[in-house]
């Protein structure tokens, strides 16, 4: 019985600091900072870059018109959540959206672009080097 009682203690003492911790770091990545102009030119540094990939790999038919409907959707979306950002400031949260958003469009078009059956199917010509 005293084991029980002195478990239960242990439990609500590690509790006691473990929640509170939980809760202000919870607290700190939901609340709002102002907007860092290097996020934002990181950000539309890459969203250009997803952009042009997006674009060339429909033109050489690596990318289908669904994935590239789905990449333009992401980059407005991401360009709004931008201008949020710059009028109310941005949480860590939504820094870590806008983040794994353009990581994962960028995955969408790596592996399109780098999908065997497509490069068979669609395969880049080289451009002559010129003299």
């Amino acid at each position: 019985m005293n084991n029980l009682i002195r478990s239960a203690v242990l439990a609500f003492a590690v509790l006691s600091f473990a929640v509170p911790s939980a809760v202000q770091a919870q607290a700190k990545s939901t609340a709002k900072k102002a907007h860092k102009p290097t996020n934002e030119v990181r950000w539309t540094s890459m969203l250009a870059s997803m952009a042009v990939l997006a674009h060339e790999g429909a033109e050489v038919k690596r990318i289908t018109p669904a994935e590239k409907t789905q990449i333009d959707g992401t980059i407005t979306k991401v360009k709004a959540q931008i201008a949020a950002a710059k009028k109310d400031g941005i949480s860590e949260v939504e820094e870590d959206a806008i983040d794994n958003a353009i990581a994962n469009e960028m995955t969408v078009i790596a592996k399109a672009m780098s999908d065997e059956p497509r490069k068979k199917a669609n395969p880049l010509v080289p451009v002559a080097a010129k003299k």
